[in-house]
């Protein structure tokens, strides 16, 4: 599997407060949904919700795109949108990104003790539960898997 580079998300001045930028914020007309007061605009709740969804690579949808497989976004009884999860595939490498933006550097120009925070780190996401996580961990950080395997047994001695 190959990865391709990422940059870390540096917040700057104006948004290091929030750990999205206000261009990942969707367009509060986006989802077209007419309310009990006859507006067309995303419920406060999907909009709270915005960033938690982001972070974990799934979507909102609308109320009337809603299902089985979603989480129903329930406000007074009403569903007033939904949360697609995003599939399985595609899982590590989204973890990959969310610790190369913790720690602000791309894991294979880590240095080695920032490699093993970065190790686990991956290991508290639950990366490793993933098919062929290690090999694909390894390559991503430039090192083998007999160190991915080493500094994995140090964390659980």
């Amino acid at each position: 599997m190959k990865f391709a580079p990422r940059r870390p998300n540096k917040p700057s001045a104006s948004t290091a407060h929030s750990s999205h930028s206000s261009s990942s914020v969707p367009d509060i007309k986006s989802l077209n949904r007419t309310y009990a007061s006859g507006v067309s605009a995303m419920h406060p709740l999907a909009v709270a919700l915005q960033p938690l969804v982001d972070a974990t690579g799934a979507e909102i949808v609308r109320a009337s795109d809603v299902t089985g497989s979603d989480v129903a976004l329930i406000w007074n009884g009403d569903v007033v949108a939904g949360v697609r999860l995003p599939p399985v595939h595609g899982s590590l490498e989204r973890i990959i990104t969310v610790v190369e933006n913790e720690l602000g550097e791309q894991l294979p120009m880590l240095a080695r003790p920032a490699k093993q925070q970065a190790i686990r780190r991956l290991d508290e996401l639950g990366a490793f539960v993933l098919r062929r996580a290690v090999e694909d961990i390894a390559e991503a950080m430039g090192m083998s898997r007999i160190t991915v395997y080493s500094y994995l047994n140090a964390l659980h001695r």
